[in-house]
């Protein structure tokens, strides 16, 4: 992969310290915070300018969610993920579209994705994004008692013509893995056709939880503070890993791309994270990203 950057080139350092930047959607824009300097310095890598225009053929629909119960804190937890996410996605040409917490219904995301669909055609590339909780198989949505399940997530994204990349950030994710590689080939042999041209990343295996790093660490105390741009974020292991991919190269396979990023820097701290937990009985934490492909997919 080629390490060179082939537009809107700047310097890592210079639009962390320079750059508080907005991507339009729609109508409305979604103000990206600034992003703090870091600090030990940092090898310089070349990143897209975050506000070059959208290219054709190009879409991503991002959504966040927070399991904000009455009379919570309403602690922003999936945030940075989404700030992240948008960054790296715009600087790709990607045009964005967002649906923040509080709004993620399923009538808004999939009233989001019939919209995409609808202005898809062969060629395209759309990219789902979820940032929230897992529940048993599924990832929930504001409003919805049950989670959203992977066979309903996939039929909708199936109307979307060409190329759809399915990234998860939440917990029992690999559900969604499981489902497209052991489920969905006899489905669509009795029902006809789902979904294909796809890859999915997801955070973590089937029945396990997962958290953002390295805050998770800080706060337990079990591990370091700092890692690389993420100093003082709070990112999911697939973000962190397509952050590290996507910052370093100008070509990156989802499908063929090595994800073993944040398990390998991390996974020696899941001992004495599992070990910390209150309920011995919990879902062990892993940060073992999963993937299911039937197609290359470049970002």
């Amino acid at each position: 992969m080629d390490k060179s950057s082939d537009r809107c080139s700047m310097s890592r350092r210079d639009l962390l310290k320079n750059f508080a930047y907005g991507t339009v959607i729609g109508t409305e824009a979604l103000l990206i915070h600034r992003l703090a300097t870091m600090d030990p310095p940092q090898p310089e890598i070349s990143l897209g300018m975050p506000d070059c225009q959208p290219q054709p053929g190009k879409t991503a629909l991002l959504v966040h969610y927070e399991n904000w119960g009455e009379g919570s804190e309403k602690e922003t937890f999936h945030n940075d993920n989404i700030q992240i996410m948008s960054f790296l996605l715009g600087s790709r040409g990607y045009e964005l579209m967002n649906i923040p917490p509080l709004e993620a219904t399923q009538d808004n995301v999939f009233g989001a994705i019939d919209r995409i669909a609808k202005r898809t055609e062969d060629g395209h590339r759309t990219v789902f994004y979820y940032a929230g909780h897992g529940k048993g198989s599924g990832i929930c949505l504001e409003g919805r008692p049950a989670p959203l399940f992977p066979d309903e997530l996939l039929e909708v994204l199936g109307k979307c013509r060409g190329k759809k990349a399915i990234l998860l950030e939440a917990c029992n994710s690999g559900s969604f893995t499981d489902y497209a590689r052991d489920f969905l080939p006899t489905y669509e042999r009795l029902n006809g056709n789902v979904i294909d041209d796809f890859v999915v990343l997801a955070s973590c295996p089937p029945n396990s939880e997962t958290t953002v790093l390295p805050e998770y660490l800080r706060r337990r105390k079990l591990g370091p503070v700092t890692f690389e741009f993420s100093q003082g974020r709070k990112l999911g292991p697939v973000t962190h890993t397509l952050h590290k991919l996507l910052s370093s190269y100008s070509d990156v396979n989802l499908s063929t791309a090595d994800i073993s990023f944040a398990d390998e820097h991390y996974g020696q701290y899941l001992d004495g994270i599992n070990s910390s937990r209150s309920d011995p009985n919990s879902p062990p934490f892993s940060f073992e990203i999963q993937r299911y492909s039937d197609t290359d997919f470049f970002l």
